[in-house]
């Protein structure tokens, strides 16, 4: 399983890593990590997976419009493991980001989080939202841009761009 395309080849999916409990995958920007509701929304990275190998399952998930490392079980006893390390925040994720705008230094977002429309699905801050924490430090910058490393401590919907958005 070396590069998939689905029925949107300029979306090409890549394998990084295989073992016998997990495989990596490099997710393009653009593509569902998961089939969505409707027929136009059901290429996605675990059915082209699936194709293969039946007996994946997702560990974790990215949003369609960010690209990056997807870790798949292979297996429901691996997943089992993998779901279990994540609960008891054995694991920790660490997102690169290009923003605009200029930050320094270092720090953190402390916001609470909601979902403010459903279609489409917005989501950003709200005095009534779940709590959401998100550390940040600048690692380059422009005149009007900015590179972060970004480590999400708690795991919202939407969280790291609703607060990105936020500063």
């Amino acid at each position: 399983m070396a590069a998939l395309r689905g029925s949107d080849s300029a979306l090409v999916v890549q394998e990084c890593f295989r073992d016998p409990w997990t495989v990596v995958i490099d997710k393009p920007a653009g593509l569902l990590v998961q089939p969505g509701i409707g027929a136009h929304q059901q290429d996605s990275l675990i059915t082209r997976l699936r194709e293969d190998e039946p007996d994946l399952h997702l560990i974790h998930r990215l949003d369609r419009d960010t690209s990056g490392l997807v870790m798949v079980a292979r297996g429901k006893e691996s997943l089992r493991r993998w779901s279990a390390l994540f609960a008891e925040r054995r694991i920790r994720k660490l997102y690169a980001a290009r923003v605009h705008g200029r930050l320094e230094g270092a720090g953190r977002i402390r916001v609470p989080l909601a979902r403010l429309s459903r279609q489409p699905p917005r989501y950003g801050a709200h005095p009534q939202g779940r709590a959401a924490l998100t550390l940040w430090r600048r690692v380059d910058g422009g005149l009007d841009w900015t590179q972060l490393w970004l480590a999400p401590r708690t795991g919202r919907s939407h969280q790291l761009r609703a607060h990105l958005c936020g500063i």
